[in-house]
């Protein structure tokens, strides 16, 4: 174990992002190229300058002056920890974090030169923490493993945890909001159960505004209200850095009740008071930006144009990959639809989806290294520990095999049913795609006299609506929004029972499903033939067939064709 104040501080903290708050990072170029020691401490040791920078943290001139005479007496006693510690604090002071990188990639240069895990352990967690923050997943994944491999090795609990907590965070920007959740509540029931008398208010705190943030992620938004008001008591007067995140998680709570004008007055609280060279909060600048421009799409078209302007130039220049980015490309989108003005639409468009490109790689890359590299073996370690008490026991040696067999047998059948869910997929998705079959909407009619004799309604007039229903067909007027059973009726010249009662006996279903299906009939013909329409999202394809949002599409395309449109959709990409 080092006994420093550096090694001290890192052990406690649950996040590599909560460990950026240890100093307030300022402007500097690098290190001092050709530092001299000044002639107050040439004649002092190492640990007089090391404890003299812990006085002066807050300084940034005098806390270099400090670190780099530090540095400068590792190098003449030859101590390989002493320099790892020294470049590591230095680079705290680096704004710029490709510098940082290189400053902490030469600090774990000599931390392996001292062979010593225990800060090898640290340095690899707050790497990663940086790649992180750069939404470099693949990067971060790298170096957090590289952690986590020494810290079960060390059986640090403590870095075990902020791999956990990464991993959480990971999951929530990479759109598993759910799993995300549950790993942050295993966090904060952790850091509650070690809080006492606030020796760790830090690390409680910081993990309360992440479980927090998660919580509105998965639209609990009570439950998250309970942790941001604890949060802004706790943090206003020591705690900055917290506070104003905590201060735009309100921001967002109230948005997300519906009470924009307060909503505003935190988000922009919260933007003024971030430290805005601060590289931790970027991803809080975007999500802020995101936010802001949703308070303002109604009522001011200017200022929604202002933030939606702030948050697209912060992820052309920093390259930020959460889900909130692609909610706001979505929003500008439908705004300059609605604007007519199709230059934009095609620009944004092209933004949306060279967004969904780098995501969702970068979303795969997350999901299969977690799977494989972490989820997996935990799974083993977690089977290993079991067999292990089974084995001291053998009626539960028993009862863990018959355990054991069951599960085998769930797996497989669960196999089984994907398997042949795949397969039936497949073979629906082929049925859809040959040339000569379509998904029919008409059914067969029968004799109108036979109808008229159980119905209460005239020759004339079932045929006269029949009629017009197959005029309605043929000239697509079923892919206008807004067409429903009253309006159809209107449009017709009939009333509501009587086209309920005909479409009934002779489409054999409800006037919705009756719509419903001749849209999806009509989208799925477009998408074979128009290769445009199949890089739309979700939700510009169901407006373009008259659903009014994706959700309503999904769910009647699925019911038509057995199929969910996403998958459709990917397959014919590969055709």
């Amino acid at each position: 174990m080092i006994k420093s104040s550096l090694v001290c501080f890192f052990q406690k903290k649950k996040t590599i992002l909560c460990l950026l708050a240890f100093l307030q990072i300022f402007t500097v170029n690098s290190q001092d190229i050709g530092f001299v020691v000044p002639d107050s401490l040439k004649g002092k040791s190492s640990e007089y300058v090391f404890e003299g920078f812990k006085k002066v943290t807050n300084d940034t001139i005098n806390s270099k002056i400090y670190l780099n005479t530090y540095y400068k007496k590792s190098i003449l006693e030859g101590d390989e920890l002493k320099k790892a510690i020294a470049l590591s604090y230095l680079s705290y002071y680096l704004e710029n974090n490709s510098a940082k990188l290189e400053l902490l990639e030469l600090s774990i240069h000599h931390a392996k030169n001292a062979s010593n895990e225990n800060y090898l352990m640290i340095l690899y967690s707050l790497v990663g923490g940086h790649y992180q923050i750069e939404s470099n997943y693949n990067k971060a994944l790298d170096y957090f493993f590289r952690s986590l491999q020494i810290a079960e090795k060390l059986e640090s609990e403590n870095y075990i945890y902020i791999l956990k907590h990464n991993i959480a965070l990971l999951k929530g920007d990479t759109g598993k909001f759910k799993e995300s959740l549950n790993l942050f509540k295993e966090c904060y029931k952790r850091e509650e159960s070690l809080f006492t008398n606030k020796m760790n208010l830090y690390d409680y705190l910081a993990t309360s505004l992440y479980l927090s943030e998660a919580f509105m992620r998965n639209e609990k938004i009570d439950s998250a209200s309970i942790y941001i008001n604890i949060g802004l008591k706790e943090t206003k007067d020591t705690l900055s850095n917290l506070y104003w995140k905590f201060l735009l998680n309100k921001g967002i709570y109230l948005n997300k009740k519906g009470k924009n004008s307060k909503s505003i007055k935190y988000i922009d609280s919260s933007i003024l008071g971030m430290n805005k060279k601060r590289i931790d909060v970027k991803r809080s600048l975007t999500i802020a930006y995101y936010y802001q421009s949703i308070n303002y799409i109604q009522t001011n078209e200017l200022k929604y144009l202002y933030y939606f302007k702030k948050l697209d130039s912060i992820v052309l220049k920093d390259s930020i990959l959460i889900p909130e980015v692609r909610k706001g490309y979505e929003n500008i989108v439908r705004y300059y639809k609605g604007k007519n003005n199709i230059e934009k639409q095609i620009r944004y468009i092209n933004s949306l989806i060279s967004f969904d490109s780098i995501f969702n790689k970068k979303k795969d890359i997350v999901r299969d290294r977690l799977y494989k590299e972490y989820e997996t073996p935990e799974l083993i370690a977690q089977k290993e520990v079991l067999i292990s008490k089974l084995n001291n026991d053998n009626r539960k040696l028993s009862v863990g095999a018959i355990l054991l067999l069951l599960l085998s047998i769930f797996i497989a059948v669960i196999a089984i049913f994907q398997f042949k869910k795949r397969v039936s997929y497949k073979h629906r998705f082929n049925e859809i795609m040959q040339p000569s079959t379509t998904i029919e909407v008409a059914f067969p009619v029968v004799e109108i006299q036979d109808k008229e004799k159980q119905l209460d309604i005239s020759e004339k007039v079932i045929k006269d609506i029949l009629e017009k229903l197959n005029s309605f067909e043929e000239q697509k007027q079923y892919i206008k929004k807004n067409i429903n059973s009253t309006t159809l009726a209107k449009k017709i010249g009939t009333n509501k029972k009587y086209l309920s009662q005909i479409i009934n006996y002779y489409k054999k279903k409800t006037i919705t499903n009756y719509i419903n299906e001749l849209r999806i009939s009509f989208c799925i013909e477009e998408l074979k033939s128009n290769r445009k329409l199949i890089n739309y999202t979700i939700q510009n394809i169901a407006e373009e067939v008259g659903f009014n949002n994706a959700e309503s599409f999904s769910k009647a395309f699925y019911k038509k064709t057995g199929l969910k449109p996403s998958y459709f959709i990917k397959n014919l990409k590969t055709k």
